[in-house]
């Protein structure tokens, strides 16, 4: 009798044993595969969102494209073109705001663009734009409008150059811009005829900032400019 129950208890032992053991084996295998979709999981999230940087480039490409399109088709259909609001010369209008309804981040982003390509009226129509209806906006450095009133003073939009880099000079006295937009108010008032604001501008190059590359540029035309100032 004893017999029979150890036999009894070893036969009960073992097969709970079995039973672990399958248990601790759908344990591991439950497991690896919980691994294993976490792992997809976060593939699919990456590539999630590289799909949709991608397809917010193709937006602002479609955009452009769209822009660019529209004025191709007043030029050639109407024969005539349209003006930028609040610049001083007649210009086509290579922004449309009015169809596109560009966001400031879209303007800013071409105005950059095409000012690193040097098609400066496309960047300083673009810029003057963004300043113009969002001038209040976070977005808005010193870089921006050191850009700006360069890619307009390069496109002969002189007073826009004065307004952008005036802006920078009375709000970034520190900036590293700060001569250049300085030296380049003075030249767009030269091109305007602002003759006395100009040679003042001048003088203070002169007096205080001859060791810089802006007075280098100015010194070349110094004496000319004395001459026909004084």
């Amino acid at each position: 009798m004893k017999s029979v129950l150890i036999a009894f208890v070893l036969i009960g032992g073992y097969s709970w044993a079995m039973h672990a053991q399958d248990f601790w084996g759908k344990f591991q295998h439950r497991v690896s595969e919980v691994n294993h979709f976490e792992v997809k999981s976060y593939s699919l999230l990456k590539e999630n969102r590289l799909l949709k940087a991608q397809i917010d480039q193709l937006k602002y490409d479609m955009k452009a494209l769209e822009a660019k399109n529209s004025f191709l088709e007043i030029k050639l259909n109407q024969g005539k073109t349209r003006t930028v609001a609040s610049t001083e010369n007649k210009v086509n209008d290579l922004v449309n705001y009015d169809v596109y309804k560009w966001s400031m981040k879209d303007m800013l982003a071409v105005g950059q663009k095409e000012f690193g390509l040097k098609n400066f009226e496309k960047s300083a129509q673009f810029y003057n734009e963004a300043l113009t209806r969002y001038s209040k906006d976070k977005l808005i450095s010193e870089e921006v409008l050191y850009q700006a009133g360069m890619s307009a003073f390069k496109s002969k939009h002189y007073n826009w150059s004065m307004d952008h880099l005036g802006r920078l000079i009375a709000e970034y006295p520190t900036s590293k811009y700060y001569r250049g937009a300085k030296l380049w108010v003075a030249m767009s008032q030269h091109e305007t005829g602002e003759k006395d604001k100009f040679f003042k501008t001048v003088e203070e190059f002169r007096l205080k900032y001859r060791n810089t590359d802006e007075w280098k540029i100015l010194s070349k035309h110094y004496e000319n400019f004395y001459q026909k100032y004084k």
